[in-house]
């Protein structure tokens, strides 16, 4: 096989990782979030604490280390921690499993970024590297926000809760202000439930702009609720705009190390993890709409501004700023950073829908030249293209419609 069809078959192998779910064995979860939908925000949230705290670590590493943490769920599925903390399953089976998942995925990938993936997995596992033990102290706070946002009712038992990120803290003493109000904010909860805390569980320090901040992680969590093809009917295995960012800022880091594009990969992943947050403000708004004239561009993006401006205003005004002109890089689409997200935001739609077959395709015309025009404006990627238009041809046969002959015109 080759390597480009290799990085073709792993970015249809991200989709697992939003079938696949967390908390199955927590009953009081009601809804069960992906992975992907946990992984994103863990994305967001180690961008933010590192802007605010500014540690001395390399955040483009951080960022890679979250970026793959869970990568071996979409080989195992996702280990409930309900069933380690009740004994039910041990480090040493889940550690086992997980190795020789990610043992597997470096196989599956072309040599360099096989590796790649999984040194920084075995970095995070390990806690090696003080990036490792950043991610894995704040991907435990994600689970608990989580948590906060749902209620005292997703709340099984306590000491489970109150303790769940003390060991990964251990290693951050710069993170324990922020643990502390993650604390009180979960405190709030239980106590509101009627449900016992202990004296214990308490911790005494403080953070700065604290409110600001947790505000915003909980309106990202939105995201998580959030459906794509909100208007295309035929389209009945939807995705979240959550579960949408994290596999396209993987797109962007598969594609980065395999093509060698000369781009700000740290900058990428940023505007690539912004692009959307606007929806947390305004509904998802599906490009059919656009397509057939129901909505307008100038609407859309009159909506979307008002949205950003409320965004950046509601946190601390340098960390606000710098997310509203990562936005703002992405809707101009001049820099090469932002033309291959924006390309590559277009790829991970189509290559979403193509997962699941021509029984999950809706508009033809739009399908099969929806990423189109910007692949102009970044051509040393349209062998990828190339890749998800053979296989979109395949499925064209199977659902009895003609793949027409300007839908490769943009390989002229």
């Amino acid at each position: 096989m080759q390597d480009g069809e290799k990085i073709f078959d792993f970015i249809l192998f991200l989709e697992k990782l939003s079938i696949n779910k967390r908390w199955t064995k927590t009953d009081s979860f009601l809804i069960k979030e992906s992975i992907s939908d946990h992984s994103f925000r863990v994305l967001l949230i180690v961008f933010v604490m590192y802007r605010k705290l500014k540690p001395n670590i390399d955040l483009l590493k951080t960022l890679k280390i979250a970026l793959v943490h869970d990568i071996i769920e979409g080989v195992v599925g996702d280990t409930d921690y309900n069933s380690v903390y009740l004994g039910l399953v041990s480090k040493e089976e889940k550690a086992e499993k997980e190795l020789e998942a990610i043992q597997k995925i470096r196989e599956s990938l072309p040599e360099k970024i096989g590796n790649e993936i999984f040194f920084l997995w075995m970095d995070y596992e390990k806690a090696i590297t003080k990036e490792a033990k950043f991610v894995k102290a704040l991907e435990k706070t994600e689970s608990i926000l989580h948590t906060i946002y749902y209620g005292d009712s997703y709340i099984n038992i306590v000491d489970k809760f109150a303790t769940y990120c003390d060991n990964a803290m251990k290693e951050c003493s710069e993170l324990h202000p922020y643990y502390a109000e993650v604390k009180r904010k979960l405190k709030e909860v239980c106590q509101s439930g009627g449900l016992d805390w202990k004296d214990s569980y308490d911790m005494e320090e403080t953070m700065e702009d604290f409110e600001k901040i947790f505000t915003f992680f909980q309106l990202a969590q939105k995201l998580k609720e959030t459906e794509r093809y909100g208007a295309s009917p035929e389209v009945k295995e939807k995705s979240t705009v959550a579960e949408h960012t994290f596999r396209l800022v993987f797109i962007v880091f598969l594609v980065k190390e395999f093509f060698e594009v000369d781009i700000d990969l740290l900058k990428a992943f940023n505007i690539a993890i912004f692009h959307d947050i606007a929806e947390t403000l305004t509904e998802e708004i599906d490009c059919v709409l656009i397509y057939k004239g129901i909505v307008s561009k100038e609407e859309k993006s009159k909506n979307e501004l008002v949205a950003m401006q409320k965004i950046r205003e509601m946190l601390p005004h340098e960390i606000g700023d710098e997310i509203f002109s990562l936005w703002e890089e992405y809707e101009k689409g001049e820099t090469k950073e932002a033309q291959i997200v924006k390309a590559f935001d277009k790829f991970e739609g189509i290559s979403h829908l193509l997962y699941y077959g021509y029984e999950n395709f809706d508009e033809p015309d739009i399908i099969a030249t929806h990423c189109d025009t910007h692949f102009k404006k970044v051509p040393e990627l349209l062998p990828l293209l190339k890749i998800l238009k053979t296989r979109l041809k395949e499925e064209y046969k199977k659902w009895g419609k003609d793949w027409k002959r300007e839908y490769d015109e943009v390989f002229l």
